[in-house]
Protein backbone atom coordinates (compact mmCIF):
# COMPACT_ATOMS: atom_id res chain seq x y z
CA UNK A 1 0.00 0.00 0.00
CA UNK A 2 1.42 3.49 -0.70
CA UNK A 3 0.27 6.65 -0.54
CA UNK A 4 -1.57 8.76 -3.69
CA UNK A 5 -3.10 12.13 -3.71
CA UNK A 6 -3.52 11.77 0.36
CA UNK A 7 -4.90 8.88 0.61
CA UNK A 8 -3.96 5.49 1.25
CA UNK A 9 -4.54 3.51 -2.43
CA UNK A 10 -4.16 -0.38 -3.52
CA UNK A 11 -1.71 -1.14 -5.44
CA UNK A 12 -4.16 -1.17 -8.85
CA UNK A 13 -5.01 2.39 -8.28
CA UNK A 14 -1.14 3.73 -8.35
CA UNK A 15 -0.74 5.48 -12.42
CA UNK A 16 1.29 3.37 -14.54
CA UNK A 17 3.95 4.43 -17.58
CA UNK A 18 6.22 7.01 -17.52
CA UNK A 19 7.66 6.48 -14.69
CA UNK A 20 4.82 7.14 -12.46
CA UNK A 21 4.55 3.84 -11.15
CA UNK A 22 8.01 4.19 -10.22
CA UNK A 23 6.54 7.13 -7.82
CA UNK A 24 3.59 5.83 -6.72
CA UNK A 25 5.66 3.00 -5.09
CA UNK A 26 7.81 5.22 -3.15
CA UNK A 27 4.72 6.97 -1.77
CA UNK A 28 4.93 10.61 -3.99
CA UNK A 29 1.58 11.54 -4.76
CA UNK A 30 0.10 11.33 -8.04
CA UNK A 31 -0.92 14.40 -9.87
CA UNK A 32 -3.69 12.73 -12.21
CA UNK A 33 -4.77 10.29 -9.30
CA UNK A 34 -6.46 13.14 -7.04
CA UNK A 35 -9.31 11.73 -5.36
CA UNK A 36 -10.60 8.60 -4.75
CA UNK A 37 -13.47 7.47 -7.35
CA UNK A 38 -16.33 6.26 -6.41
CA UNK A 39 -17.40 2.40 -7.51
CA UNK A 40 -16.84 1.26 -10.86
CA UNK A 41 -15.36 4.33 -12.42
CA UNK A 42 -12.46 4.94 -14.73
CA UNK A 43 -9.11 6.78 -13.76
CA UNK A 44 -7.04 7.47 -17.00
CA UNK A 45 -3.80 8.44 -16.33
CA UNK A 46 -3.31 8.38 -20.44
CA UNK A 47 -5.89 7.19 -22.97
CA UNK A 48 -3.99 4.51 -24.95
CA UNK A 49 -5.85 1.24 -23.42
CA UNK A 50 -3.83 -1.14 -25.38
CA UNK A 51 -3.39 -4.63 -24.01
CA UNK A 52 -5.13 -5.38 -20.49
CA UNK A 53 -3.56 -7.40 -18.05
CA UNK A 54 -5.92 -8.43 -14.98
CA UNK A 55 -3.84 -7.08 -11.17
CA UNK A 56 -5.67 -8.48 -8.23
CA UNK A 57 -9.26 -6.97 -7.96
CA UNK A 58 -8.77 -4.57 -11.26
CA UNK A 59 -7.16 -4.79 -14.78
CA UNK A 60 -4.55 -2.69 -15.75
CA UNK A 61 -3.26 -1.64 -19.25
CA UNK A 62 -0.50 0.37 -20.17
CA UNK A 63 -1.66 3.41 -19.27
CA UNK A 64 -5.46 2.98 -18.62
CA UNK A 65 -5.63 2.21 -14.51
CA UNK A 66 -9.84 0.71 -13.95
CA UNK A 67 -11.10 0.45 -10.57
CA UNK A 68 -13.79 -2.34 -10.25
CA UNK A 69 -14.66 -2.86 -6.65
CA UNK A 70 -18.29 -3.09 -5.48
CA UNK A 71 -19.15 -2.12 -9.67
CA UNK A 72 -20.82 -4.34 -11.82
CA UNK A 73 -20.74 -2.55 -15.30
CA UNK A 74 -22.17 -3.67 -18.54
CA UNK A 75 -20.25 -6.89 -19.98
CA UNK A 76 -18.70 -5.99 -22.97
CA UNK A 77 -17.76 -9.42 -25.00
CA UNK A 78 -14.13 -8.59 -26.73
CA UNK A 79 -11.61 -10.52 -28.14
CA UNK A 80 -8.90 -9.21 -25.87
CA UNK A 81 -11.64 -8.50 -22.50
CA UNK A 82 -13.51 -11.89 -22.63
CA UNK A 83 -14.68 -12.61 -19.51
CA UNK A 84 -13.67 -8.95 -17.98
CA UNK A 85 -16.48 -6.42 -17.23
CA UNK A 86 -15.49 -2.72 -17.83
CA UNK A 87 -16.96 0.35 -17.48
CA UNK A 88 -16.80 3.09 -20.23
CA UNK A 89 -13.45 4.21 -20.98
CA UNK A 90 -13.40 8.63 -20.59
CA UNK A 91 -12.30 10.40 -24.17
CA UNK A 92 -9.18 12.05 -24.57
CA UNK A 93 -8.90 15.07 -22.22
CA UNK A 94 -11.60 13.97 -20.09
CA UNK A 95 -9.48 13.98 -16.85
CA UNK A 96 -8.57 17.36 -17.80
CA UNK A 97 -11.91 18.74 -17.57
CA UNK A 98 -13.24 17.35 -14.52
CA UNK A 99 -12.96 13.63 -14.81
CA UNK A 100 -15.19 10.70 -15.57
CA UNK A 101 -18.09 12.46 -13.45
CA UNK A 102 -18.20 15.15 -16.08
CA UNK A 103 -18.20 12.44 -18.55
CA UNK A 104 -20.90 10.59 -17.35
CA UNK A 105 -23.12 13.74 -17.35
CA UNK A 106 -22.63 14.35 -20.85
CA UNK A 107 -23.56 11.07 -22.29
CA UNK A 108 -26.90 10.59 -23.40
CA UNK A 109 -28.00 7.11 -21.69
CA UNK A 110 -31.04 6.42 -23.63
CA UNK A 111 -30.72 6.46 -27.49
CA UNK A 112 -33.12 5.20 -29.75
CA UNK A 113 -31.17 3.67 -33.06
CA UNK A 114 -34.20 4.22 -36.51
CA UNK A 115 -32.09 1.10 -38.32
CA UNK A 116 -30.53 -1.61 -37.80
CA UNK A 117 -28.36 -2.22 -40.59
CA UNK A 118 -24.44 -2.59 -40.64
CA UNK A 119 -24.36 0.85 -40.04
CA UNK A 120 -26.85 1.15 -37.29
CA UNK A 121 -25.22 -1.61 -35.34
CA UNK A 122 -21.84 0.29 -35.86
CA UNK A 123 -22.68 2.90 -34.09
CA UNK A 124 -25.39 0.99 -31.69
CA UNK A 125 -22.20 -1.40 -30.33
CA UNK A 126 -19.90 1.77 -30.11
CA UNK A 127 -22.94 3.71 -28.08
CA UNK A 128 -23.00 0.43 -25.62
CA UNK A 129 -19.41 0.60 -24.87
CA UNK A 130 -19.93 4.13 -24.07
CA UNK A 131 -22.43 3.30 -21.39
CA UNK A 132 -25.72 4.28 -22.95
CA UNK A 133 -29.04 2.00 -22.82
CA UNK A 134 -29.17 1.63 -27.19
CA UNK A 135 -32.88 -0.08 -28.57
CA UNK A 136 -33.35 -0.48 -32.43
CA UNK A 137 -36.41 0.85 -34.09
CA UNK A 138 -37.08 -1.41 -37.00
CA UNK A 139 -39.58 -2.32 -39.38
CA UNK A 140 -42.22 -5.29 -38.14
CA UNK A 141 -40.80 -8.21 -40.02
CA UNK A 142 -37.20 -7.25 -39.05
CA UNK A 143 -37.89 -7.58 -35.32
CA UNK A 144 -37.18 -11.17 -34.47
CA UNK A 145 -34.18 -11.18 -36.76
CA UNK A 146 -32.93 -8.04 -34.68
CA UNK A 147 -34.01 -9.44 -31.01
CA UNK A 148 -31.94 -12.81 -31.94
CA UNK A 149 -28.73 -11.08 -31.13
CA UNK A 150 -25.85 -9.53 -33.08
CA UNK A 151 -22.50 -9.14 -33.43
CA UNK A 152 -20.16 -5.84 -34.38
CA UNK A 153 -16.35 -6.66 -35.09
CA UNK A 154 -14.04 -4.28 -35.98
CA UNK A 155 -10.86 -5.03 -38.49
CA UNK A 156 -7.85 -3.44 -38.03
CA UNK A 157 -6.42 -2.34 -41.21
CA UNK A 158 -2.49 -4.18 -41.61
CA UNK A 159 -3.27 -7.24 -38.90
CA UNK A 160 -6.65 -7.74 -39.88
CA UNK A 161 -7.35 -8.57 -36.17
CA UNK A 162 -11.02 -8.27 -35.26
CA UNK A 163 -12.21 -6.66 -31.85
CA UNK A 164 -15.52 -7.77 -31.10
CA UNK A 165 -18.86 -6.92 -29.06
CA UNK A 166 -21.70 -9.16 -29.38
CA UNK A 167 -25.12 -7.49 -28.43
CA UNK A 168 -27.07 -10.78 -27.44
CA UNK A 169 -30.27 -9.53 -26.87
CA UNK A 170 -30.84 -5.99 -28.08
CA UNK A 171 -34.34 -3.86 -26.82
CA UNK A 172 -36.18 -3.95 -30.03
CA UNK A 173 -38.86 -1.61 -30.62
CA UNK A 174 -41.47 -1.75 -34.11
CA UNK A 175 -43.79 0.78 -33.79
CA UNK A 176 -44.41 4.71 -33.23
CA UNK A 177 -46.49 4.47 -30.11
CA UNK A 178 -44.40 2.00 -28.26
CA UNK A 179 -41.35 4.65 -29.26
CA UNK A 180 -43.14 7.66 -27.82
CA UNK A 181 -44.06 5.70 -24.72
CA UNK A 182 -40.57 6.23 -23.32
CA UNK A 183 -38.18 9.23 -23.50
CA UNK A 184 -35.19 9.45 -25.18
CA UNK A 185 -31.82 11.59 -24.76
CA UNK A 186 -31.17 10.67 -28.36
CA UNK A 187 -32.10 9.56 -31.80
CA UNK A 188 -29.64 8.06 -34.61
CA UNK A 189 -31.12 7.84 -38.02
CA UNK A 190 -28.95 5.55 -39.52
CA UNK A 191 -30.96 5.41 -42.56
CA UNK A 192 -30.36 6.28 -46.39
CA UNK A 193 -30.69 9.35 -47.79
CA UNK A 194 -34.29 9.30 -48.77
CA UNK A 195 -35.38 7.78 -45.73
CA UNK A 196 -35.04 11.25 -44.50
CA UNK A 197 -37.69 12.72 -46.36
CA UNK A 198 -40.39 10.30 -45.91
CA UNK A 199 -43.33 10.83 -43.93
CA UNK A 200 -42.95 8.07 -41.56
CA UNK A 201 -39.47 9.03 -39.99
CA UNK A 202 -41.00 12.36 -39.62
CA UNK A 203 -43.77 11.21 -38.04
CA UNK A 204 -41.64 9.40 -35.28
CA UNK A 205 -39.57 12.28 -34.43
CA UNK A 206 -42.63 14.58 -33.87
CA UNK A 207 -43.62 11.42 -30.99
CA UNK A 208 -40.63 11.24 -29.42
CA UNK A 209 -40.98 14.88 -27.35
CA UNK A 210 -37.33 16.75 -27.73
CA UNK A 211 -34.37 13.88 -28.21
CA UNK A 212 -30.84 14.83 -29.83
CA UNK A 213 -31.84 14.02 -33.39
CA UNK A 214 -28.31 12.50 -35.40
CA UNK A 215 -28.50 12.27 -39.00
CA UNK A 216 -26.12 10.58 -41.07
CA UNK A 217 -27.18 11.27 -44.62
CA UNK A 218 -25.21 14.32 -46.44
CA UNK A 219 -27.61 14.74 -48.88
CA UNK A 220 -27.79 17.64 -50.75
CA UNK A 221 -31.61 18.73 -48.61
CA UNK A 222 -31.16 16.26 -46.01
CA UNK A 223 -30.54 18.80 -43.31
CA UNK A 224 -33.41 21.13 -44.55
CA UNK A 225 -36.15 18.28 -44.56
CA UNK A 226 -35.01 17.35 -40.48
CA UNK A 227 -35.08 21.07 -40.25
CA UNK A 228 -38.61 21.29 -40.77
CA UNK A 229 -39.29 18.98 -38.27
CA UNK A 230 -36.49 19.11 -35.60
CA UNK A 231 -35.35 22.50 -34.19
CA UNK A 232 -31.49 23.01 -34.95
CA UNK A 233 -30.57 23.01 -31.61
CA UNK A 234 -31.28 19.34 -31.31
CA UNK A 235 -29.76 18.96 -34.96
CA UNK A 236 -26.52 17.51 -35.31
CA UNK A 237 -25.42 15.94 -39.13
CA UNK A 238 -22.66 13.40 -39.72
CA UNK A 239 -20.57 11.75 -41.84
CA UNK A 240 -20.27 7.73 -41.99
CA UNK A 241 -16.29 7.74 -42.78
CA UNK A 242 -15.79 3.51 -42.68
CA UNK A 243 -17.19 0.57 -44.63
CA UNK A 244 -19.41 -1.92 -42.96
CA UNK A 245 -20.80 -5.77 -43.94
CA UNK A 246 -22.20 -8.93 -42.81
CA UNK A 247 -20.63 -12.66 -42.56
CA UNK A 248 -21.91 -15.39 -40.61
CA UNK A 249 -20.37 -16.11 -37.01
CA UNK A 250 -20.85 -17.84 -33.36
CA UNK A 251 -21.23 -16.81 -30.34
CA UNK A 252 -21.72 -19.00 -27.69
CA UNK A 253 -22.97 -22.04 -30.02
CA UNK A 254 -25.28 -19.52 -31.66
CA UNK A 255 -25.30 -18.90 -35.25
CA UNK A 256 -25.42 -14.47 -35.38
CA UNK A 257 -25.09 -12.60 -38.23
CA UNK A 258 -21.59 -10.71 -37.93
CA UNK A 259 -21.47 -7.00 -39.19
CA UNK A 260 -17.48 -6.18 -39.90
CA UNK A 261 -16.40 -2.36 -39.86
CA UNK A 262 -13.58 -1.03 -41.31
CA UNK A 263 -12.03 2.31 -41.12
CA UNK A 264 -9.53 3.08 -43.96
CA UNK A 265 -6.44 4.87 -42.23
CA UNK A 266 -6.82 8.35 -40.86
CA UNK A 267 -11.06 8.24 -41.26
CA UNK A 268 -13.02 9.95 -38.65
CA UNK A 269 -16.64 10.28 -37.87
CA UNK A 270 -17.31 13.91 -38.34
CA UNK A 271 -20.13 15.83 -36.85
CA UNK A 272 -21.57 19.57 -37.11
CA UNK A 273 -23.76 21.23 -34.63
CA UNK A 274 -24.48 23.02 -31.57
CA UNK A 275 -23.96 19.67 -29.42
CA UNK A 276 -21.54 17.65 -32.59
CA UNK A 277 -18.98 17.95 -29.28
CA UNK A 278 -20.95 15.78 -27.12
CA UNK A 279 -21.55 13.59 -29.58
CA UNK A 280 -18.39 12.77 -31.14
CA UNK A 281 -17.48 12.38 -26.98
CA UNK A 282 -19.84 9.92 -26.66
CA UNK A 283 -18.05 8.06 -29.72
CA UNK A 284 -14.58 8.10 -28.39
CA UNK A 285 -16.01 6.74 -24.96
CA UNK A 286 -16.84 3.72 -26.82
CA UNK A 287 -14.08 3.29 -29.08
CA UNK A 288 -14.51 5.23 -32.57
CA UNK A 289 -12.36 7.92 -33.89
CA UNK A 290 -15.03 11.23 -33.69
CA UNK A 291 -14.86 15.01 -33.90
CA UNK A 292 -16.55 18.09 -34.22
CA UNK A 293 -15.90 19.46 -37.58
CA UNK A 294 -17.17 23.14 -37.96
CA UNK A 295 -18.26 23.68 -41.84
CA UNK A 296 -19.09 20.01 -42.38
CA UNK A 297 -23.15 20.48 -43.60
CA UNK A 298 -21.65 23.37 -46.39
CA UNK A 299 -18.60 20.71 -47.51
CA UNK A 300 -19.97 17.20 -46.87
CA UNK A 301 -22.48 17.85 -50.08
CA UNK A 302 -19.83 17.41 -52.43
CA UNK A 303 -18.87 14.11 -51.09
CA UNK A 304 -21.93 13.22 -52.35
CA UNK A 305 -21.52 15.33 -55.82
CA UNK A 306 -18.67 12.77 -56.26
CA UNK A 307 -20.05 9.10 -54.25
CA UNK A 308 -23.59 9.21 -56.20
CA UNK A 309 -22.71 9.94 -60.08
CA UNK A 310 -19.58 7.37 -59.44
CA UNK A 311 -22.30 4.59 -58.13
CA UNK A 312 -24.48 6.01 -60.81
CA UNK A 313 -22.16 5.06 -63.67
CA UNK A 314 -20.65 1.94 -62.19
CA UNK A 315 -24.18 0.84 -62.00
CA UNK A 316 -25.37 1.12 -65.14
CA UNK A 317 -21.52 -0.71 -66.10
CA UNK A 318 -22.95 -3.61 -64.49
CA UNK A 319 -21.09 -3.79 -61.58
CA UNK A 320 -17.80 -3.99 -63.35
CA UNK A 321 -14.54 -2.03 -63.19
CA UNK A 322 -12.93 -3.35 -65.59
CA UNK A 323 -16.36 -1.92 -67.99
CA UNK A 324 -15.75 1.77 -67.26
CA UNK A 325 -14.32 2.05 -70.00
CA UNK A 326 -13.41 5.70 -71.59
CA UNK A 327 -17.17 6.61 -72.54
CA UNK A 328 -18.21 5.74 -69.40
CA UNK A 329 -15.84 7.76 -67.75
CA UNK A 330 -16.06 11.08 -69.60
CA UNK A 331 -19.79 11.37 -68.65
CA UNK A 332 -18.63 10.27 -64.78
CA UNK A 333 -16.56 13.58 -64.61
CA UNK A 334 -18.86 16.19 -66.92
CA UNK A 335 -21.58 14.08 -64.32
CA UNK A 336 -19.66 15.24 -61.18
CA UNK A 337 -18.53 18.77 -62.66
CA UNK A 338 -22.23 19.38 -63.21
CA UNK A 339 -23.33 18.43 -59.64
CA UNK A 340 -20.49 20.38 -58.56
CA UNK A 341 -22.19 23.52 -59.64
CA UNK A 342 -25.32 22.44 -57.87
CA UNK A 343 -23.77 22.42 -54.56
CA UNK A 344 -22.20 25.58 -55.15
CA UNK A 345 -25.09 27.16 -55.73
CA UNK A 346 -26.96 25.69 -53.01
CA UNK A 347 -24.31 26.33 -50.18
CA UNK A 348 -22.36 28.88 -51.35
CA UNK A 349 -19.16 27.09 -50.47
CA UNK A 350 -16.65 26.14 -52.73
CA UNK A 351 -15.77 22.71 -53.12
CA UNK A 352 -12.62 20.84 -51.09
CA UNK A 353 -9.40 21.04 -52.94
CA UNK A 354 -8.11 18.30 -55.10
CA UNK A 355 -11.52 16.65 -54.28
CA UNK A 356 -13.28 16.80 -58.09
CA UNK A 357 -9.67 15.60 -59.25
CA UNK A 358 -10.65 12.62 -57.57
CA UNK A 359 -12.51 11.54 -60.43
CA UNK A 360 -9.69 10.99 -62.55
CA UNK A 361 -8.50 7.94 -60.39
CA UNK A 362 -11.54 6.41 -61.14
CA UNK A 363 -10.11 4.60 -63.91
CA UNK A 364 -10.07 -0.09 -64.11
CA UNK A 365 -6.47 -0.37 -62.99
CA UNK A 366 -6.91 2.28 -59.80
CA UNK A 367 -9.88 0.73 -59.33
CA UNK A 368 -8.40 -2.71 -59.02
CA UNK A 369 -5.39 -1.29 -57.16
CA UNK A 370 -7.80 0.09 -54.25
CA UNK A 371 -9.85 -3.55 -54.33
CA UNK A 372 -6.10 -5.07 -53.54
CA UNK A 373 -6.12 -2.55 -50.55
CA UNK A 374 -9.28 -2.92 -48.88
CA UNK A 375 -10.25 -5.72 -46.87
CA UNK A 376 -13.02 -7.30 -48.84
CA UNK A 377 -14.28 -7.74 -52.65
CA UNK A 378 -14.82 -3.56 -53.28
CA UNK A 379 -16.80 -4.49 -56.36
CA UNK A 380 -19.14 -7.14 -54.38
CA UNK A 381 -19.68 -4.65 -51.58
CA UNK A 382 -20.79 -1.56 -53.89
CA UNK A 383 -22.74 -3.45 -55.68
CA UNK A 384 -24.93 -5.20 -52.35
CA UNK A 385 -25.02 -2.40 -50.35
CA UNK A 386 -26.00 0.21 -52.82
CA UNK A 387 -28.79 -1.69 -54.63
CA UNK A 388 -29.99 -2.15 -51.56
CA UNK A 389 -30.14 1.69 -51.37
CA UNK A 390 -31.18 2.22 -55.05
CA UNK A 391 -33.64 4.75 -53.90
CA UNK A 392 -31.19 6.86 -52.42
CA UNK A 393 -29.21 7.07 -55.57
CA UNK A 394 -31.61 7.29 -58.21
CA UNK A 395 -33.09 10.63 -55.52
CA UNK A 396 -29.61 12.12 -55.01
CA UNK A 397 -29.35 12.38 -59.26
CA UNK A 398 -33.08 13.32 -59.28
CA UNK A 399 -32.11 16.42 -56.47
CA UNK A 400 -29.30 17.53 -58.66
CA UNK A 401 -31.28 17.69 -62.13
CA UNK A 402 -34.06 19.59 -60.07
CA UNK A 403 -31.83 21.92 -58.18
CA UNK A 404 -29.81 22.67 -61.46
CA UNK A 405 -33.02 24.12 -62.89
CA UNK A 406 -34.15 26.33 -59.61
CA UNK A 407 -30.86 27.64 -59.66
CA UNK A 408 -30.50 28.34 -63.21
CA UNK A 409 -27.18 26.77 -63.05
CA UNK A 410 -26.85 25.70 -66.47
CA UNK A 411 -27.93 22.63 -68.46
CA UNK A 412 -26.59 19.05 -67.15
CA UNK A 413 -26.67 16.88 -69.56
CA UNK A 414 -24.55 14.62 -68.26
CA UNK A 415 -26.66 14.00 -65.23
CA UNK A 416 -30.09 14.04 -66.70
CA UNK A 417 -28.32 10.95 -69.14
CA UNK A 418 -27.03 9.34 -66.08
CA UNK A 419 -30.42 9.62 -64.66
CA UNK A 420 -32.87 8.03 -67.29
CA UNK A 421 -29.97 5.72 -67.80
CA UNK A 422 -30.41 4.13 -64.21
CA UNK A 423 -33.81 4.86 -63.91
CA UNK A 424 -34.14 1.88 -66.62
CA UNK A 425 -32.41 -0.47 -64.60
CA UNK A 426 -34.56 -3.14 -62.27
CA UNK A 427 -35.39 -2.03 -58.66
CA UNK A 428 -34.48 -3.85 -56.22
CA UNK A 429 -34.20 -1.34 -53.25
CA UNK A 430 -35.71 -2.62 -49.98
CA UNK A 431 -37.18 0.04 -46.88
CA UNK A 432 -35.35 2.30 -45.47
CA UNK A 433 -34.59 0.39 -41.56
CA UNK A 434 -32.44 -2.30 -44.12
CA UNK A 435 -29.93 0.89 -45.36
CA UNK A 436 -26.83 -0.20 -43.90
Amino acid sequence: MGKSGGFVAPRIMRPVGHGKRARAQRGVPARNVARRPGPGKVGVVRTRPWVLERTGEGIRSGRVVVWCWNAAPRASVSSRTAGSRLTPRSPRGTHRAGGDGRLQRRIMKRVLVVGAGAVGQVYGAALERAGAQVTFFVRPRHRQTTEAGMQVSRMHTLSRRRDRHAMLSPSVLDTVDEAAASRWDAVWLCIPSNGVHEEGTHALLRALGEPLVVSLTPGLDDRAALASVVPEERLVTGLIPFLAWFEHATVDGRGLEETVVWFPPFARCAFEGKRAEAVAAQLRAGGLRADAVPGLAQRAPYGSAVLMPTVAELEVAGWSFSALDAVHRKRLRNAVGEAFRVVRAETGAAPPRGLQGLVRWVHPLTLRLINLLTPLNLEVFLRKHFTKVGHQTTRSLGVYVDRADHHGVGPVPALQALLAERNGLPDRSQTFVDGG
